[in-house]
């Protein structure tokens, strides 16, 4: 009994050294996830989707057709962005003389990229849809026009407020949001109006996300990423991304599947834990293919990117 209850200590000695080890000053608490101590915070919580075991993921093209973009002169690289109208995604071949080349391809269909008529801005900034119609703004200017699938036509609207640089919006309840470097802008996709809803200054604007009602955003400039909740629409708060993000991610290709955000690179995959705030990476979770999305959509649970003219379905996640 003595030897039984001697080993019993032992262990329980060795448990308390390995959670008091997790609150050290240079290591975060066992409530903190971090990549670097990934192993205390799934040891306190198991059930966190951050430390769920993930299946294997793949990108595969889905069709073999690629859509006949512009290279940039100098380093041949094609761009390319747009937004998502039901079954089809139009995409602006932003290196094409102006007015742009214009392109839709048709899921339903998946054997053809259509061109459209040319949008008349200047590469691109702002992008997205609503209520069965198309958005964009020239880059880094307030001229903003709409686009009407059933007509083909690029309609001009009034100037935007702010002049946006590549971005899309992110919708909530019905209308729909943009950060800027002077504050938050809300658009009405019924009356075409611009509101401004926050004076919050914030930089780094790029890639934007929505996770219930906090808008996330950052760029690879930065070594942050901003929130601000879109209920009370005063909290504003920035937290850390990993020292490897910036540089490892595509620029602004976020895509969310229920509350939880992605970012491919390659064959690497990022993890958005929405009740952290933290982001962990999976480098093995993509077993085929790889990818640098230029354009990233989610149609009916499915996830579809953009990649060098080629539309690839990205398959596995939960």
């Amino acid at each position: 009994m003595k030897l039984k209850y001697l080993c019993s200590l032992i262990l329980l000695g060795f448990l308390l050294v390995a959670l008091l080890s997790c609150g050290d000053d240079d290591k975060p608490t066992c409530h903190t996830f971090s990549s670097a101590d990934s192993v205390c915070f799934c040891s306190a919580h198991p059930g966190d989707a951050s430390c769920l075991e993930y299946t294997s993921f793949t990108i595969s093209l889905y069709t073999e057709e690629q859509v006949a973009l512009t290279p940039h002169p100098n380093n041949g690289t094609l761009w390319a962005k747009g937004f998502a109208i039901d079954q089809s995604i139009y995409l602006i071949d932003r290196e094409s003389p102006s007015p742009h080349a214009f392109w839709k391809f048709d899921l339903d269909e998946n054997d053809v990229w259509e061109e459209r008529a040319d949008f008349p801005g200047t590469k691109y900034g702002l992008t997205g849809s609503a209520n069965g119609k198309g958005y964009a703004s020239s880059y880094a200017s307030n001229k903003f026009w709409e686009y009407d699938p059933a007509n083909n036509q690029w309609t001009p609207l009034a100037d935007l407020p702010f002049s946006p640089g590549e971005t899309h919006w992110v919708e909530y309840n019905g209308k729909f949001y943009v950060p800027y470097h002077n504050g938050i802008y809300e658009f009405n996709a019924s009356t075409k109006e611009w509101t401004k809803i926050s004076n919050q200054a914030s930089s780094g604007f790029g890639a934007l996300f929505l996770t219930g009602d906090d808008m996330y955003w950052y760029d690879i400039n930065n070594d942050y990423m901003s929130r601000f909740n879109l209920a009370d629409k005063t909290t504003f708060q920035t937290h850390d991304l990993p020292d490897d993000f910036g540089s490892s991610v595509a620029f602004n290709c976020p895509f969310l599947l229920g509350n939880t955000a992605y970012v491919v690179s390659s064959n690497t995959l990022w993890i958005f834990n929405s009740s952290t705030r933290t982001w962990s990476v999976d480098p093995d979770a993509i077993e085929e293919g790889s990818a640098y999305g230029d354009d990233v959509f989610v149609i009916n649970g499915k996830v579809y990117l953009i990649d060098n003219g080629y539309v690839k379905l990205f398959e596995g996640l939960p």
